[in-house]
């Protein structure tokens, strides 16, 4: 996938220094949209910014080689904040290191995760309002998602990609293959969409038609005439964000989706996406989208919608302010094993700068 950051500095007196700890890698997509990605713009806008360590959910001990390393970078580095993708056991031993040290330490949730975020955590960025308020969390701050395409990318003709089918295309994390696999097969029941329409998936992991990657995954899309976005039922579900229609409509892709809170942000039915919550209406709505103007009209007008909300700039902006406006809070819970290794490693870093 092509950078998508942008060169504009912010202004000198934002006192900065960050220091990433992810629990994934590029491929992961929290750690993509709320860690590399939005690390990658800080730099960009002369924001001070360090990955101090990845895939960091892979440690398992608080006494490990990895976490003391950890550690001691943070202490060394001379951060003034320091954030953490998700509340996983690992990153709640060093964030208690880390507030202890006197470091404001943010965490980073995309999911619904129950959590004593308010204990561990100085502020909580979360991509929803529902996600917050799911969670209840006090120290929050809701930050849309960036739109992790390039933006000159996009759909110019409709017309159909294929002269005997229509392309339907399909985004999503791995865990949700049976749940898309079964849904097709249930759309595929219609004698129409079984012979007017080619279903494309496109995630990591086997029986998917297309495997994700970064560098390929806008080609991937932009060869589908259409995509859909049907959603499985529940609480874990309603609170996620609205990165997959984020991204169709900058794509220029029309969509049928399942209606959820953070789409009605957006979108409206009819106009710029079909939005479907039976089976029965995401046929309806296919089959509406056999017609090359319905696509076209329901693509031009997704992509006006976004007007240059979403944009790496953008969004990173808030980011920017909400850590420059974060404040440390009470670190007294914390217990004196704490304190003492937080004394030991601070000894052991001053030690090794001084070599």
């Amino acid at each position: 996938m092509t950078s998508n950051v942008e060169s504009i500095p912010i202004s000198s007196e934002s006192q900065m220094n960050v220091a990433w700890v992810l629990s994934g890698d590029r491929n992961k997509a929290s750690s993509r949209l709320q860690g590399y990605l939005i690390h990658e713009q800080l730099l960009c806008m002369g924001v001070k910014s360090s990955l101090i360590a990845i895939n960091f959910s892979y440690c398992q001990s608080s006494i490990s080689s990895q976490f003391l390393a950890t550690a001691i970078k943070i202490f060394n580095g001379q951060f003034i904040h320091v954030i953490f993708e998700g509340p996983e056991w690992i990153s709640t031993q060093l964030t208690i290191l880390v507030r202890v040290k006197g470091l404001i330490s943010i965490c980073v949730r995309c999911d619904r995760y129950p959590f004593d975020y308010d204990r561990y955590f100085d502020l909580t960025i979360l991509p929803t309002e529902t996600l917050r308020d799911e969670l209840s969390i006090q120290r929050a701050r809701v930050i849309r998602d960036m739109v992790e395409v390039p933006v000159e990318k996009y759909k110019i003709t409709y017309s159909q990609v294929e002269e005997d089918y229509i392309k339907v295309g399909w985004v999503g994390h791995e865990s949700y293959g049976p749940f898309i696999f079964d849904f097709i097969e249930r759309l595929k029941l219609n004698a129409t969409i079984e012979s007017k329409f080619l279903f494309e998936t496109i995630s990591t992991g086997p029986n998917f038609t297309h495997q994700w990657s970064e560098e390929t995954i806008v080609d991937d899309i932009l060869a589908c005439d259409l995509a859909i976005i049907p959603i499985p039922e529940g609480d874990w579900f309603k609170t996620k964000s609205a990165n997959r229609l984020t991204m169709m409509f900058s794509l220029g892709m029309p969509c049928v989706a399942t209606l959820m809170p953070s789409y009605r942000l957006i979108g409206n039915n009819g106009k710029n996406v079909l939005f479907a919550t039976t089976l029965d209406e995401f046929t309806e709505s296919l089959l509406k989208l056999i017609d090359p103007y319905v696509r076209k009209s329901l693509g031009t007008n997704g992509r006006q919608t976004l007007a240059g909300d979403f944009t790496p700039v953008e969004v990173t902006k808030v980011w920017i302010n909400a850590i420059q406006n974060s404040v440390r809070s009470n670190t007294k819970k914390f217990g004196l094993k704490a304190r003492c290794l937080v004394l030991i490693l601070s000894i052991g870093s001053k030690l090794n700068r001084s070599r």
